[in-house]
């Protein structure tokens, strides 16, 4: 018996580069300890975008039904991404990030405890690149 089948084209850019350009992303994000005392807490909107807990995305979810539609793993691939960074835009937003301690943003704004977001006066969300492809 002879098996004819043609295998789906994989992509010739195999990964989905996520970037927020905002000096202070890493910080959020990875959380630090601060030179003058204190830590800032992790608040790591990239990775849950894929892996929550918040945002709620299903990228396996996505990526199926997406390849279901085009029979593309390289259109599914890219949807599932594309899908994801906007996922992180508004995880930005997202009100329940835990946070211990009270912050004064430099928009003057009080924040924290026991949640808050990441927005201040928009910088992590104006630095949030889209996707790219490598």
């Amino acid at each position: 018996m002879s098996l004819k089948w043609t295998p789906p084209r994989l992509p010739t850019k195999k990964i989905a580069v996520h970037e927020n350009t905002d000096p202070y992303a890493a910080a959020v994000h990875e959380g630090a300890r601060l030179k003058i005392g204190g830590t800032i807490q992790a608040r790591p909107w990239m990775m849950s975008a894929y892996q929550g807990p918040y945002g709620g995305y299903d990228a396996i979810g996505q990526f199926m039904s997406a390849y279901r539609q085009s029979s593309s793993i390289s259109k599914a691939f890219r949807s599932t991404a594309s899908r994801a960074n906007n996922i992180m835009r508004q995880l930005i937003k997202f009100n329940g990030w835990p946070y211990n301690a009270t912050t004064k943003r430099k928009n003057g704004q009080i924040v924290g405890p026991p949640t808050r977001n990441i927005f201040d006066k928009g910088g992590l969300a104006r630095a949030q690149q889209p996707v790219r492809y490598e």
